[in-house]
Formats: structure tokens, sequence, C-alpha cells
């Protein structure tokens, strides 16, 4: 069984803080996908893919991308804000995130 436990709870307005709470192991675990993701430099914008688990035993994944685009680049304003004004991400915007973070996991299947 995957005992990495995470639990995150992201901002709902501005300014609200995001907590992340995980044991021991789910900690360490999403340290290295950081380390590891900050350590690539031969491809641009790469993506690493972790399974978690919740406390109810539930599986999911945690996907990190790195995005290495300058500040001032219009593609950041592309991405939604992590925070809607206690509003859902619209359904575009749900698109748009998913096919910016699973469009580079489609092309390194391609590419085996």
């Amino acid at each position: 069984m995957n005992n990495n436990i995470i639990k995150v709870y992201p901002a709902k307005f501005f300014h609200d803080n995001v907590v992340i709470i995980g044991n021991t192991e789910g900690l360490k675990k999403l340290q290295e996908m950081i380390s590891a993701i900050i350590k690539y430099e031969e491809e641009e914008n790469p993506v690493l893919v972790e399974d978690f688990t919740e406390t109810d035993g539930k599986v999911y994944k945690i996907i990190v991308k790195k995005f290495d685009n300058d500040v001032i680049d219009e593609k950041w304003l592309d991405i939604p804000l992590h925070y809607e004004e206690d509003m859902e991400l619209s359904n575009e915007d749900k698109i748009f995130l998913a096919q910016f973070l699973v469009n580079d996991l489609y092309k390194k299947e391609d590419e085996k």
C-alpha cells in the first residue's frame, strides 16, 4: 500500500493560505518530486506525476510541472489563478489546465 499521505488545501480567496499536510513519507516524496523537477534541464517544462494516498485509502496523483518561462511572459497569464474568489474554475479553465499539464505527459509517451 502507498503510504505517501498528502492533503493539499488550496486558497479560496486571494491572500488566503495554501496548506499542505502530510506524513513524513508523503512529504519526503513530494520533496523528491520538487527536487527532481528543478534539476531537469534537458527538456522544456517537464512534468512529474506520482501517486499519493488520502487518509480514506483512495489513491490520487500529484502533478508537478516546471514552467521556467520568464515572469513577464504572457503564457503565465494563460494559467488560471490558484484561487477563484470562492468560485469553481470554469470548464474552460479546467480544460486548459488539463491540456497544459497532460500534453507534456502524452508527448513523453509518444517518444517511447
